[in-house]
């Protein structure tokens, strides 16, 4: 694998997929190389297995590796070395060289000798049927620590290229085979991975269907890369977002009598995961809970806050899903059996919804939790607007930070082009919806591309990125009795400004 020109996003550069190259069978000799390649630019070249490579054809050199550097060319003694072949072996290199010897200069254009060392790459497997190359395609995709390896497919034979690969995106990376829409993972003693994780192809497919409406949308499920779940947290903390606080010490407050109306030896399936600050309370509280799945859209907060659940609770099984909630999930069926399922939704993230959504959730959840199971929902009451309103507007401006993180993540993992300066955050209070409208606003005239398309924007025009419901005792149970669910048990803080509801099938 050899890259034309190292590095990413910078104009005139071919794209991540086309640095690799293409074909079966290419390797490094002159001959074979020539045979059904061209030498014009674009065609692009194969890292050989050696310790040291050079830029082609006066190319700028790389930026990691010093390839190529001062376009110096390399001693006699630094010439390319090639992998052991048998007698047979080097008379058919010799006569095929004696046949290309013009084609040979044309490969010494791509790849040739240098002065600068390129340190031998580790882990990289000695198989005498991949001497001369190392794989075109990188078969797994990796999270924050390298050991929680969540894809293989086929049998890589190159598992870290961290000397070649840019440091801005990996290069060809796989997606899961076609047909296999859940993978399984053991990550760390007592934690399974279901990663059910959108593609960027799903993401694509939502923003262009909301950018094509009128008025123009976002999902605000995506909100919640790894920077915007931290930016999250930094909101909860902020003094102006009363949601937590409240909510945190409700629920402590409120914790033996939910304990006492939750039969023992549940299964806690939560909807999203945080710090895991809600959670701790509610294991702490609950009589031999056997597993926990939390259900979370951003692959780095779940696995993050359930590693730290493990330690904390060695005693129940931690089998989290790598998913987006809103679409059925398929359950993880625990070691110690299957326990009455208790859905925890905390946060009033049900408020996010819009109501024919919010009781497709529900409908959704009461299939989950099934006949006997049950289901503990915060929700956000109606109160002050000008309270509501200082909880999604807080002086630091941390939550417009977030609301524009938005357009950071799609640029990155889709292509699209927003221009993050020329959009500012909004959020309104709607009386008469009872809800938190939350935009983006174009601040100018402008244009996005998104996969090939062009949306315009005109200056002031606002874009809907999420709606944050606020309910009151009659609005909340009739939501629920339209998904097939009844109130069980309600409990509300002193100052009624935060609701836990238990919901169990009607």
């Amino acid at each position: 694998m050899a890259e034309r020109w190292l590095g990413a996003g910078q104009p005139g550069r071919v794209a991540a997929p086309d640095l690799l190259g293409r074909g079966a069978g290419v390797g490094i000799h002159p001959g074979r190389d020539a045979a059904d390649r061209s030498a014009r630019a674009g065609q692009p070249p194969q890292l050989l297995r050696s310790g040291r490579v050079r830029a082609l054809g006066r190319r700028a050199p790389a930026h990691r590796g010093r390839v190529g550097k001062r376009g110096r060319r390399g001693r006699r003694g630094w010439q390319l070395r090639r992998p052991g072949l048998p007698a047979s072996g080097r008379r058919r290199v010799r006569r095929r060289q004696r046949q290309c010897q013009r084609s040979a200069a044309i490969v010494r254009r791509r790849v040739g000798v240098d002065l600068q060392r390129v340190y031998r790459l580790p882990r990289l497997p000695r198989d005498a049927r991949l001497a001369g190359r190392i794989q075109r395609q990188v078969h797994e995709r990796t999270t924050d620590p390298p050991r929680w390896q969540l894809c293989q497919l086929a049998r890589p034979p190159a598992r870290q290229l961290p000397q070649l690969l840019p440091r801005a995106r990996p290069l060809a990376v796989q997606r899961p085979a076609p047909g296999a829409l859940r993978m399984t993972v053991t990550v760390a003693p007592k934690i399974t991975l279901s990663d059910l994780q959108p593609s960027a192809d799903d993401i694509t497919g939502d923003v262009l269907a909301g950018l094509s409406a009128t008025p123009k949308t976002l999902p605000s499920k995506y909100f919640y890369d790894e920077r915007g779940s931290r930016l999250f947290e930094r909101i909860t903390r902020e003094p102006e977002y009363y949601l937590t606080r409240v909510e945190l010490d409700l629920l402590d407050a409120s914790m033996p009598a939910i304990a006492g109306a939750v039969a023992p030896r549940a299964h806690v399936v939560e909807y999203g995961s945080g710090s895991g600050r809600k959670t701790h309370l509610l294991l702490d509280g609950l009589t031999d809970p056997v597993a926990y799945t939390p259900i979370e859209i951003s692959r780095t907060a779940l696995l993050a806050s359930v590693e730290r659940l493990a330690d904390a609770y060695p005693e129940v099984e931690m089998l989290p899903v790598c998913a987006d909630f809103t679409q059925p999930v398929p359950l993880p069926t625990p070691a110690r059996g299957n326990g009455h399922v208790l859905v925890f939704f905390p946060g009033s993230t049900l408020g996010n919804f819009l109501p024919a959504d919010a009781e497709r959730l529900l409908r959704s959840m009461r299939a989950t939790m099934g006949s006997g199971g049950q289901a503990l929902i915060g929700i956000d009451l109606d109160k002050d607007p000008a309270l509501i309103e200082a909880a999604y507007n807080d002086a630091a401006g941390v939550t417009a930070d977030f609301t524009l993180n938005l357009l950071v993540r799609l640029n990155r993992d889709i292509g699209s082009d927003f221009d993050v300066d020329s959009f500012a955050h909004r959020a309104v209070y709607s009386r008469e919806r009872m809800r938190i409208e939350t935009h983006l606003v174009s601040l100018r005239d402008q244009q996005v591309h998104v996969a090939g398309r062009q949306f315009d924007f005109s200056d002031g025009e606002a874009m809907e990125v999420e709606y944050s419901h606020k309910y009151t005792d009659a609005s909340f149970a009739a939501l629920a009795a339209r998904a097939g669910l009844r109130v069980v048990e309600r409990w509300n803080d002193p100052s009624d400004w935060f609701g836990l509801r238990l919901l169990a099938a009607a």
